[in-house]
């Protein structure tokens, strides 16, 4: 789902910035939905980074709180060092 969005998720949870791509925070191939919870809107660079150093460094960069705050605002939570929503099993 490489998709741009302005209107329903409006805007990067990061840097505010209208226009974003939407990161399956599950992957899809790993059984994710595209259930608003799963759907992290990221500026397209931060999106990229993301990809290239991986989610757990992703998230774990002090300048990328905003996303953490995001997760476990939209119901993630972590367990042994993985992170688990209620509407995402497996």
């Amino acid at each position: 789902m490489r998709k741009k969005f302005t209107d329903e998720f409006g805007e990067c949870v990061i840097t505010g910035f209208i226009g974003v791509d939407l990161h399956h925070w599950k992957s899809r191939g790993s059984g994710g939905t595209n259930g608003d919870h799963n759907l992290l809107a990221l500026k397209h660079e931060l999106h990229n980074e993301l990809h290239l150093i991986g989610r757990d460094s992703f998230i774990n960069k002090k300048e990328h709180y905003k996303a953490k705050e995001w997760l476990i605002n939209n119901g993630w939570y972590l367990f042994n060092s993985e992170w688990f929503h209620p509407k995402e099993h497996g």
